[in-house]
């Protein structure tokens, strides 16, 4: 399974913790082409599909790449 990337991880935080009951995990393993990012496990077992897409203003997208590089180097 390959590493999610910064805004996948983001998306997948944030989807846990709005729902849950639910679990969400990485489901693009990179053997097929087009598949989706993220895959959403209901409760009843039923299964959601995540596409994770990314349009930002250059300078929010840069100020959130340095949060995300100081809270990596913050201890605890």
């Amino acid at each position: 399974m390959r590493r999610l990337c910064d805004e996948e991880r983001w998306a997948q935080v944030c989807i846990q913790h709005s729902m849950p009951d639910c679990t969400v995990e990485p489901h693009d393993d990179g053997s097929r082409l087009s598949m989706y990012d993220l895959k959403t496990v209901y409760p009843d077992g039923s299964i959601g599909a995540v596409e994770v897409t990314a349009a930002a203003d250059g300078a929010v997208g840069q100020r959130w790449i340095w949060q995300r590089r100081v809270e990596a180097l913050t201890p605890g």
